[in-house]
């Protein structure tokens, strides 16, 4: 759940989604070049987000920033990928063990790059998603009284647990 004014990135990613996702359901409109100028669209503007959410979130030190940009950054690589192949390709080829003729289109090497994207992408969160992040825990979480802390001072040695020599 995300708290006060962190919500923004994951509504506009939700509205950039749907919208994609109505664009590509009006029969009618429905060809391979509205399959690459929507899911390139779709890519950059919601790269682009999770790019900028995850670089402005890393300034205040969000253990989440790191993932935002990776993500972010992979999803502009997709719409690179994408911008490379062209839709009307078209690749005649025969196996002559399976004695048949196939043919490669660009709308086969599309799909097949926007599902490779998903399924690093999946991988990657699943990864995130059940990986223990560290908390920074502060004198009150650890039971130690601020008040007696010693701080360190410019030029003082690093600090070595008790019992450690050099």
């Amino acid at each position: 759940v995300f708290g006060a004014g962190e919500r923004i990135p994951a509504v506009l990613l939700g509205i950039v989604t749907l919208v994609a996702g109505m664009i590509t359901g009006i029969p009618p409109l429905r060809s391979t070049t509205l399959f690459f100028v929507t899911v390139i669209a779709w890519a950059v503007i919601s790269g682009l987000i999770e790019l900028i959410a995850g670089l402005r979130a890393r300034k205040t030190g969000d253990p989440f920033a790191r993932d935002a940009i990776l993500i972010g950054a992979v999803t502009l690589a997709l719409a690179v990928a994408l911008l490379l192949v062209n839709p009307a390709y078209s690749l005649e080829y025969a196996i002559k063990e399976a004695g048949a003729t196939f043919t490669l289109t660009g709308i086969t090497i599309g799909v097949g790059l926007f599902g490779g994207y998903a399924a690093i992408v999946a991988v990657f969160l699943g990864i995130a998603g059940f990986s223990p992040r560290r908390t920074s825990l502060t004198p009150a979480d650890t039971g130690v009284n601020a008040s007696t802390t010693p701080t360190a001072e410019p030029g003082d040695a690093p600090a070595r647990p008790a019992g450690e020599t050099a």
